[in-house]
């Protein structure tokens, strides 16, 4: 599996795993000019709106999942979110946060470790 498919398949069992735990999906790959983010959703619990990266890994040889996430990473996704705001129509949420979302596969690309990481950029 290459690796953009790989991600793909991150994104759609962390989508899942984050339904299974009463959020909804709003979007998949939100773009802009300034990066991506992987999934935005509506945390229904805490009625707040999540900006969620997703990292995937099949082994431990370029770190965990959450290792990924750098600051270079982390500030195209602060100008997406931006971003996202001032062009969408959900202006109407008291608050926001973002999530890591870090998945450590098998060889089968089945799920070995599920890790939800919330408010990572506090």
């Amino acid at each position: 599996m290459n690796k953009r498919n790989l991600g793909m398949l991150g994104e759609q069992l962390a989508a899942n795993f984050l339904i299974s735990q009463d959020y909804t999906i709003l979007n998949h790959n939100y773009h802009c000019r300034f990066g991506e983010i992987d999934l935005i959703t509506i945390d229904q619990t805490a009625k707040k709106l999540v900006f969620v990266e997703v990292k995937t890994r099949i082994s431990k040889n370029f770190g965990i999942p959450a290792e990924a996430l750098t600051q270079q990473k982390q500030n195209k996704i602060i100008k997406t979110i931006f971003h996202f705001f001032e062009s969408s129509h959900c202006k109407n949420y008291s608050g926001w946060r973002i999530d890591l979302i870090g998945l450590e596969l098998d060889k089968q690309f089945k799920v070995k470790n599920i890790t939800h990481l919330k408010n990572i950029l506090n």
